[in-house]
């Protein structure tokens, strides 16, 4: 995959996921087309196309961060696995504040 300098034309702007996107132009074919930023953004720091089954993840979850530093280059497979298992969390996070306000409601009304 050969990798070619390309400069922003216009952008960021925010598309319906909450990605910033930019219209870029390949500096050496010519080719215009939108991508998103912080593709650009890695791609443009190592000067390399980012390999085939890999994304570029966003470490402290803000999708607008696009710092070179805040991303990361994982396989599909352990950023899907990645997720998975912050959406868990979160989800026994909600589980456990439940159950405490339930606790505290019942405390309050002298039932138990």
């Amino acid at each position: 995959m050969t990798y070619y300098k390309r400069k922003i034309i216009s952008g960021p702007t925010v598309n319906d996921h909450g990605y910033e996107i930019v219209y870029v132009e390949e500096e050496e074919t010519g080719l215009k087309y939108t991508t998103p930023y912080h593709r650009f953004v890695w791609e443009e720091h190592y000067q390399k196309k980012i390999p085939e089954g890999f994304v570029i993840h966003h470490k402290d979850g803000n999708k607008v961060n696009n710092k070179v530093e805040n991303l990361q280059v994982m396989t599909r497979s352990a950023h899907s696995k990645h997720h998975d298992l912050l959406r868990r969390r979160k989800k026994m996070l909600a589980k456990r504040r439940r159950l405490r306000r339930t606790r505290r409601s019942r405390d309050v009304s002298g039932r138990e």
